[in-house]
C-alpha cells in the first residue's frame, strides 16, 4: 500500500460521519479498511522506514560490538514501527482479554 492509499483510508476512518455512511452501504467496510491499514509489514513513509532500519541495525550490531543485552529491546522497538506486527500483537492481546473476561 502506498502512502496515498494509506492517507485516503486514514482520512475516511478519522471522519466518523463518512465512515458511518459507508458502513450503512456496505456493512463491515470499516473493519476491512482497518485491516488494510494494519496489513503492511513496513511502515508508511520514508522517514519511518529509515528510523525503523536504524533502530533494527543498532539492535543487531550492538550485541556484536559490545556484548550488551539491549538487542532484544531494540528489536521490539523496531517492530513497533510495523503496522502488521502491531496488528498481530493487538489481535493476540484482544483474544487474551476476551478469554479472561469469559472466565
Amino acid at each position: 500500500m502506498d502512502s496515498k492509499q494509506y492517507n485516503a483510508i486514514k482520512q475516511i476512518m478519522n471522519n466518523p460521519e463518512l465512515a458511518d455512511e459507508m458502513e450503512k452501504v456496505d456493512p463491515g467496510i470499516k473493519a476491512q479498511m482497518a485491516g488494510y491499514l494494519l496489513n503492511p509489514w513496513l511502515p508508511v513513509g520514508v522517514a519511518r522506514k529509515v528510523l525503523m532500519a536504524i533502530i533494527a541495525l543498532a539492535g543487531i550490531l550492538l550485541p556484536v560490538v559490545s556484548g550488551n543485552k539491549w538487542f532484544y529491546l531494540l528489536l521490539l522497538i523496531s517492530l513497533s514501527f510495523s503496522p502488521r506486527a502491531m496488528g498481530e500483537f493487538l489481535r493476540l492481546y484482544g483474544k487474551i482479554r476476551a478469554a479472561r473476561s469469559h472466565d
